[in-house]
């Protein structure tokens, strides 16, 4: 009854995507979600990741077409062969062994935010002790700084927020993601109060996942890393990661 079910679905799935399809060149289906500024139905180019993306199959002569859900379903819908892969997913192995990987679509870094009035340096947790320190409830930085002064907060947003009026000291937040709701949120004056320590305490890379249950999935991942390399050859790019810093993603 549960593989009935699951098949049911996927067909179901299957017509939405390929309802969308085009005509001319290759199609490559595409999952993704709302991860402001990298990925969002409601950005310019649905962010930088999408638009990377675009480009780097582009330059292949490759066409893509996106659709946003929940994480899990974008990813469900990958192994499940529904559609050709997805963008914006964090490095693993556990998802190297389940997915081909691409090749990085950009680094990020997760830094500690603080006022630019609050003199804060930092080399070993040991330098994080004795500052109260905003944490986002269930994020990973709440398990890893347990043992300091921290208060757990819903959102980053919030958390800025409370940085802001002085409430808490640091608080430790991707780059780009804190950078963006700055923007979006703050004043322009505060804003300028507001700044990072630029030793990161994280690094990952961003990847599009590629079903491994369809004969086409490897040979995507290879247009899409042909692509990309190009990219990077050609200065391309870098073009497009400079937009991307000064926010014209948005």
């Amino acid at each position: 009854m549960k593989k009935r079910i699951i098949s049911i679905l996927i067909t179901g799935m299957l017509c939405v995507f390929f309802s969308l399809d085009s005509f001319g060149n290759e199609t490559v289906y595409l999952t993704t979600g709302e991860w402001s500024p990298f990925t969002s139905e409601d950005l310019k180019d649905y962010g930088f990741l999408c638009r990377v993306t675009t480009e780097a199959f582009g330059v292949v002569g490759v066409n893509t077409k996106y659709k946003f859900f929940p994480w899990k379903r974008a990813s469900f819908l990958v192994e499940n062969g529904v559609s050709d892969g997805s963008v914006g997913w964090i490095h693993s192995e556990k998802r190297e062994d389940k997915y081909y990987l691409s090749d990085p679509l950009a680094e990020s870094y997760n830094v500690f935010f603080h006022l630019k009035n609050y003199k804060f340096d930092w080399k070993t947790e040991e330098d994080l002790k004795g500052i109260r320190i905003g944490v986002t409830i269930g994020y990973y930085e709440e398990e890893w700084l347990k043992q300091m002064q921290i208060e757990s907060n819903w959102s980053d947003l919030l958390n800025l927020k409370k940085l802001a009026r002085g409430r808490i000291d640091i608080f430790p937040c991707n780059q780009e993601v804190c950078m963006f709701l700055i923007r979006k949120n703050f004043p322009p004056e505060m804003a300028k109060q507001i700044t990072y320590h630029r030793k990161p305490y994280y690094r990952a890379t961003s990847h599009v996942i590629f079903s491994k249950t369809t004969e086409k999935g490897l040979r995507l991942r290879n247009l899409l890393n042909e692509g990309l390399k190009r990219l990077h050859e050609s200065g391309r790019y870098k073009q497009l990661a400079d937009a991307f810093a000064k926010g014209e993603y948005d």
